[in-house]
C-alpha cells in the first residue's frame, strides 16, 4: 500500500453496514453545493448505499473507466459504442458516458455513444427485441453491458456487428468471455468497480485478459482473499479500508501493466456452499461441458440447459441433483443475473 506503512498505524475497516447506518449527508467531505451528482447501489442485498461526486470526482471516474478503451485502440475500426448498461442511480450507464467523454479528451478517440440503457419497463423478451432492432439500425462496433446481457445477445446472433465488448457489473468466467469473444475474434475487456468506492474504474482488463487494479487511485489490500480498498483522490466521499465483500485471487500477467492483476471470484452471496464454488466457477464448468451460461439453483436442485451448438460432455459428480431443461427455458437477463436463488 502506498500510504499505510505498519499494522499499528492502519485505520479501522469500513463496512457496508456502517455506510448504510450513517446518513449519506453525514459522509460528505465537502459542502453539498459542491456535489454535482449522486449515485446509489441497487440495494438488492439491503438498504442502498449512496456515493457523491464533485466534478473532479466525475473526471476521475471517467478517466479511470476510460482505461478500458486502451486495449481496444488497435482493434476497433470505428468508435460507435452501444451503451446497454442501466442509466439512472446505477453507476453503469452514466459512468461509461463519463469514460467516453474523457477518452475523447485524453485519448483522442472519436467516440459516438448510443445511450440504449437496459430498456427498463420492458419484459426481457421485449428488451432483447428492442436491442436487436437498435443494433441493426446503428451498426455499432463496441458494446457496453453486463456479461448476462452479452450472453443473451450472443445466443440471438446479436453480437455479429461488434468488434469489441466492454462488460462489467457482475463476475464472469474466462470461459464465458472466450465464448463472447468468438474464440478470440473480438476483444472482450472486463471492467470492475463498486458503487461504494466510485463505480466502474477500480480495475479493467488488459490486452491479455487479466483484470488490473488502478493502484494509482486506490490503496489495495487483499486480506483472507477479500479485496479491501481505500480511496486516494475522492473528494466528496472518501473510504478507508472498505471491506468489499469480493473474493479475489492474485494473477500473474506479463502484459507490462504496472499494477497487480486479480481474478474476481464473487461475493459471499455468490458462493454455492453445496458445490464448494462460486457462481462464476460453476458457470465455467457448465460452458466447458457444452451447457449454457444460464442456470438456476433453487431448493437444492440445479436446472441447466444445453448450449446452442454446444457439444455436451458428461459433467462430474455434483453434490446437488441436476435437471436438464430445454434450451431457452431459463430466464435471461438484461442486467445482472440472479442464478443462485438461496432458499
Amino acid at each position: 500500500m502506498s500510504s499505510m506503512s505498519s499494522a499499528s498505524e492502519l485505520p479501522p475497516f469500513t463496512t457496508k453496514v456502517q455506510l448504510r447506518e450513517t446518513h449519506f449527508r453525514d459522509q460528505l467531505n465537502v459542502p453539498e453545493n459542491q456535489v454535482v451528482r449522486y449515485h446509489a447501489s441497487s440495494g438488492s442485498t439491503g438498504t442502498p448505499t449512496i456515493m457523491a461526486y464533485t466534478q473532479d470526482d466525475l473526471d476521475l471516474l471517467g478517466r479511470l473507466t476510460s482505461y478500458a478503451f486502451k486495449p481496444l485502440q488497435d482493434s476497433v475500426s470505428r468508435w460507435c459504442c452501444y451503451n446497454a448498461f442501466g442509466y439512472g442511480l446505477f453507476t453503469g450507464g452514466l459512468s461509461l458516458e463519463e469514460a467516453a467523454r474523457m477518452a475523447r479528451r485524453e485519448l483522442g478517440l472519436d467516440i459516438t455513444v448510443i445511450p440504449a440503457s437496459n430498456q427498463p419497463g420492458l419484459s426481457i423478451k421485449e428488451a432483447l427485441t428492442q436491442h436487436l432492432r437498435m443494433i441493426d439500425l446503428f451498426q455499432p462496433t463496441v458494446l457496453f453491458c453486463t456479461p448476462s446481457l452479452a450472453y443473451a445477445l450472443w445466443e440471438m446472433d446479436g453480437l455479429d456487428t461488434f468488434e469489441a465488448l466492454i462488460i462489467g457489473g457482475e463476475a464472469s468466467s474466462p470461459a464465458l468471455r472466450n465464448l463472447l469473444s468468438n474464440q478470440g475474434g473480438r476483444q472482450v475487456v472486463e471492467i470492475y468497480g463498486l458503487s461504494e468506492i466510485i463505480g466502474p474504474g477500480v480495475g479493467q482488463g488488459c490486452s491479455k485478459g487479466a483484470l488490473h487494479l488502478n493502484e494509482n487511485a486506490f490503496d489495495i489490500e487483499i486480506i483472507d482473499s477479500e479485496l479491501v480498498i481505500s480511496t486516494v483522490h475522492n473528494q466528496a466521499m472518501t473510504r478507508q479500508r472498505f471491506l468489499s465483500g469480493d473474493r479475489v485471487r492474485s494473477l500473474s500477467c506479463d502484459c507490462g501493466h504496472p499494477y497487480r492483476a486479480i481474478d474476481v471470484l464473487g461475493r459471499s452471496e455468490d458462493y454455492i456452499t453445496a458445490l464448494s464454488c462460486y457462481v462464476s466457477q460453476f458457470e465455467q464448468l457448465l460452458i466447458e461441458h457444452g451447457y449454457a451460461a444460464c442456470f438456476e439453483i433453487i431448493d437444492n436442485m440445479i436446472r441447466i440447459e444445453p448450449r446452442h451448438a454446444g457439444k455436451l460432455h458428461e459433467l462430474p459428480h455434483l453434490a446437488l441433483p441436476i435437471l436438464v431443461v430445454s434450451p431457452g427455458t431459463l430466464t435471461r437477463a438484461v442486467g445482472k443475473s440472479k442464478r443462485y436463488l438461496q432458499s
